[in-house]
């Protein structure tokens, strides 16, 4: 009871201590900013050793003929990329939107301008690599269809204003999942791209697709599939790269014109084969520190082949 009455509380003091304290950060130079990186990146690999146990397990898993100093680098490459990550989304706050668009380079938009000349709507499958926030803030101003993608309810109004305000600066649409159905489902909405990041830990490992990824039985919930097919969508992945210290690049790669000539376990089947690719181009720059493979397959699973 006391934790329930306090709680609303301890999120405006989450927020007022972010405000007083970490905001203002987001003013300095982003040079300044790495400077503060390059400390923390000691805090969270030597002081806190930041979810360890998930990472080690997690590379050992993906990259089992890896030697283990191959391992090791990459976790220390992973804790700079991770302390950069923060300076940056601290940055992020603030920065201008010529300096953003500067960091941030899109390439292949001919193929996405093909589609807005065809009326056709898009899928775009792509994974937590890189800067995820930067290319949300940006991404609408670079495509020629208008952009929307599904966010889950955060829990803490005043971040929640402050994050969803950031994401759709340059007009980014964004709707809560849940409402992922109706909008799929109104008729009125065509010619655009949606965003699905489909590479985390699904809620419910019963209703999703399972496939090996990073050489592991993986559960995927393709809800991208579902809604695709709906809209006929062309499916095409979004592959970030890190291209150097605060600049970015997204590439567009088409999976399928054509929804209705491949399966449900094609597509996934193409979508993992992109995303293995992009990791292991860059395997510092995905989200080991997240528990992917928290769920098991049981006896029986039904995989894609």
């Amino acid at each position: 009871m006391f934790r329930e009455s306090t709680q609303p509380i301890l999120k405006l003091i989450y927020f007022i201590f972010f405000t007083i304290f970490v905001r203002p950060l987001s003013y300095l130079p982003l040079t300044f900013l790495y400077v503060l990186s390059d400390g923390f990146y000691y805090i969270l690999r030597y002081f806190l050793r930041y979810r360890i146990v998930v990472i080690e397990k997690n590379l050992t898993n993906a990259f089992p003929t890896y030697s283990t100093v191959e391992r090791k680098k990459i976790i220390k490459d992973y804790y700079h990329f991770l302390a950069d990550v923060m300076a940056e989304n601290v940055k992020g706050l603030t920065i201008s939107d010529r300096e953003i668009d500067q960091r941030m380079h899109y390439e292949g938009l001919e193929l996405l301008s093909r589609y807005k000349d065809e009326n056709r709507n898009v899928t775009l499958l792509t994974g937590h690599s890189c800067n995820f926030e930067w290319m949300l803030m940006t991404i609408n101003k670079f495509l020629p269809q208008p952009v929307y993608s599904f966010y889950v309810e955060i829990g803490n109004p005043y971040f929640r204003k402050l994050i969803l305000n950031n994401r759709t600066r340059n007009g980014l649409q964004l709707l809560q999942a849940k409402d992922a159905s109706a909008f799929y489902k109104d008729a009125s909405i065509q010619n655009f791209a949606n965003i699905f990041a489909s590479d985390q830990s699904p809620s419910n490992p019963d209703k999703a697709l399972w496939t090996k990824f990073l050489h592991q039985h993986t559960a995927f919930v393709m809800g991208a599939d579902k809604y695709s097919r709906q809209k006929n969508c062309a499916v095409v992945y979004m592959a970030m790269k890190r291209i150097d210290r605060g600049s970015y690049s997204v590439t567009f790669q088409e999976l399928c014109s054509d929804i209705q000539t491949m399966n449900s376990t094609e597509l996934l089947n193409a979508y993992v084969n992109a995303l293995e690719n992009t990791i292991i181009e860059q395997p510092a720059c995905w989200l080991w520190s997240h528990n992917r493979w928290k769920h098991q397959p049981k006896i029986k699973v039904k995989e894609a082949d």
